[in-house]
């Protein structure tokens, strides 16, 4: 059996935006990130070849709050008109205000992934020590969003705010994917997830046993080498 290396962190920003497949042009957002928008931002803190990670669990810490925001596009949907002026349209979206999240994760060593000179070596054990020391040193491989490039996250590090055990709610549907394990660049496998249940402020991905102890864990770390 491959060992397991846990990692949590928290993100925090003035706005998210993590579209609803089925609004359509008119973007609303999902109350939380689904797995492939905290892939990215784990990856944007940190990312080794070789490191396969496993997203456990979303910690919502701050009440989500849907605003209107617009923006300038050059979409296909524009008038003809408009295109051939070569003039932007108005976008109108529904995004969330200061969302603050909790995510949890762990990283297994695929060896499949890794560069042979380097097969010796524990990818995510390497993972785990790099991601801790760049949390604490405030450093990051690129800039970390909440959703669209534009939403930069304000706050990146270890997980200080309390989780809203009194937020329940339910989506309706929720899509889940993850890249193929064989090629990256063969995309997300995207999974839909129907009647998903936020439950005292946590959403679980896969059935790791997690616990809410003023912040998201595992509920044995000792098992995820934390």
């Amino acid at each position: 059996m491959r060992k397991k290396y846990g990692i949590a962190l928290e993100v925090s920003g003035k706005l998210g935006m993590f579209a609803r497949p089925e609004t359509g042009s008119d973007g609303c957002s999902y109350p939380i990130p689904p797995a492939s928008a905290c892939l990215g931002i784990i990856q944007s803190v940190c990312r080794v070849r070789g490191a396969e990670i496993t997203v456990v669990a979303v910690g919502v810490c701050s009440e989500p709050r849907l605003v209107p925001y617009s923006l300038n596009s050059n979409s296909a949907i524009r008038k003809q008109d408009t295109i051939n002026s070569g003039d932007m349209c108005q976008k109108r979206v529904t995004v969330l205000e200061n969302p603050t999240f909790q995510i949890l994760a762990y990283v297994v060593t695929d060896a499949s992934k890794g560069h042979e000179r380097y097969t010796h070596i524990n990818h995510a054990h390497s993972l785990q020590e790099q991601f801790n020391r760049r949390l604490k040193d405030g450093q990051n491989f690129t800039p970390v969003c909440l959703g669209w490039k534009e939403f930069i996250a304000s706050y990146v590090g270890v997980p200080k705010s309390p989780v809203l055990k009194n937020y329940h709610n339910y989506i309706g549907t929720f899509t889940h994917g993850d890249y193929h394990s064989d090629s990256y660049y063969q995309g997300l496998d995207v999974q839909p997830i129907q009647n998903a249940k936020i439950s005292n402020g946590v959403f679980c991905f896969t059935n790791d046993e997690v616990k809410v102890d003023n912040v998201l864990q595992f509920a044995d770390p000792a098992q995820y080498n934390m």
